[in-house]
């Protein structure tokens, strides 16, 4: 009889350090899932706005279809220094706004997301769990 204590014993312990250890593995798992959860909302954000600065930048292109009418002429030697083409200016300063308003989207987007998982992981202690001196 003793020794069947004893064997009880060793597989409850055994029973014991596997569902640490199981317990320690979920926890990885779910944290790993949280992490890759956060960077596909980031690709999918970064992606949205992308495609809201290239429908922009395809609408001022669209907009800016008369200016390619418009006559330009090559530098020559007697004029050297001539200004853009009204089209590559408008071109140029809508790509340059777009990608200034895409980047500015994107911190703002990484400065919520922070803030929000940092409010996430400091939780209060909750009402029944509090004591009240007595």
């Amino acid at each position: 009889k003793h020794g069947t204590d004893l064997i009880n014993t060793a597989i409850a312990s055994i029973r014991g350090i596997v569902e640490i250890e199981q317990a320690e593995i979920d926890r990885q798992r779910q944290e790993q899932e949280k992490e890759s959860d956060r960077q596909l909302q980031n690709t999918i954000q970064s992606v949205g706005t992308g495609i809201g600065v290239g429908v922009g930048v395809g609408g001022i292109i669209a907009t800016s279809y008369p200016l390619i009418e418009k006559t330009w002429q090559f530098p020559s030697p007697q004029q050297p220094l001539l200004p853009l083409h009204p089209l590559i200016i408008a071109i140029t300063l809508s790509l340059l706004s777009g990608g200034g308003l895409g980047l500015f989207a994107w911190w703002i987007t990484r400065k919520h997301l922070r803030s929000t998982s940092a409010n996430k992981q400091i939780s209060p202690i909750p009402t029944s769990a509090k004591t009240e001196p007595k």
